[in-house]
């Protein structure tokens, strides 16, 4: 402690308050519920939904710009082959080769989709024009309603594809455009992620997706129980034929896996949750 005084003397912050600083966001917030000081506790979960959002605006703002330029200096032929290599380095490791394991467990798989992805997606629900989303389940599918998407449409909301902004929209329609002319260039990458590549390794689509077509529409992700029971139009606009798939690991019983009130709660931001459960005294 007398070395911290002693040290404060002579700069802006003490060692204590750097180390602080760099402590995650949650082991801050429970060492605050702890010692017993919720108001503290829920002003740094509120600090904590705020945090993210500038650094992921900051990667999305980069890949629209990065990827146009391709398309502006190399050409729209380019898009293809440039996607191809940054998936197979990605998500090719990350999500195809544990492509098969995610259809043991339909809860576990729904799950880490809504908690690993589209929550921590939407940054809390911050930013201009906040990212939400919603779940629904019907006999044949789970749904991701995107509304708004936290990339891509709040990236043409905020301006991005206007002229002198850095974004780029498709000169023809392709098939990585689901069929679409002026579509966002951001946005491309669904198509492959989700469909493409996924039926060249896997023999179906992953998660086939409705695009929007304008900033304000809702950007839907399907995930069907049996890959079989995807329509065929989601193959035609590839271009490609569809596919049986072997049963074995591959369906999900068609009944309803969650009721209407967890996948409401699966939906809701992570601060929202711990601010409530402090606020209601169950620390």
């Amino acid at each position: 402690m007398a070395g911290d005084a002693a040290q404060a003397a002579s700069t802006l912050f003490t060692p204590a308050w750097l180390r602080e600083l760099a402590s995650p966001y949650p082991d801050r917030i429970i060492r605050l519920i702890r010692c017993q000081r919720p108001r503290e506790a829920i002003a740094l979960t509120e600090e904590m939904a705020q945090s993210r959002i500038v650094l992921h605006d900051f990667f999305a703002d980069t890949c629209t710009v990065l990827w146009s330029w391709v398309g502006d200096q190399l050409g729209e032929a380019a898009v293809e082959p440039m996607f191809r290599v940054v998936f197979e380095q990605s998500a090719g490791r990350q999500i195809y080769s544990i492509a098969p394991l995610l259809r043991v467990s339909v809860r576990n798989t729904i799950s880490l989709l809504a908690e690993s992805g589209w929550r921590s997606h939407s940054c809390f629900g911050y930013g201009a024009h906040p990212a939400r989303f919603s779940v629904t389940e019907d006999d044949e599918k789970f749904t991701f309603h995107l509304h708004p998407c936290a990339s891509g449409a709040r990236l043409w909301l905020r301006g991005l594809y206007e002229p002198g902004r850095g974004g780029k929209r498709s000169e023809k329609a392709h098939r990585w455009t689901f069929g679409q002319k002026d579509f966002p260039y951001y946005c491309i990458h669904s198509a492959f992620l989700n469909e493409i590549l996924p039926y060249e390794r896997l023999g179906y689509l992953l998660w086939p997706t409705d695009e929007p077509q304008t900033p304000g529409d809702i950007c839907k992700w399907h995930i069907y129980k049996d890959p079989n029971d995807i329509p065929v139009k989601y193959y035609d606009r590839l271009g490609v034929e569809k596919k049986f798939v072997p049963p074995v690991r591959t369906r999900w019983p068609k009944q309803r896996c969650f009721s209407d009130e967890e996948l409401r709660e699966m939906s809701r931001p992570m601060t929202d949750r711990i601010k409530e459960e402090i606020e209601a005294g169950r620390l």
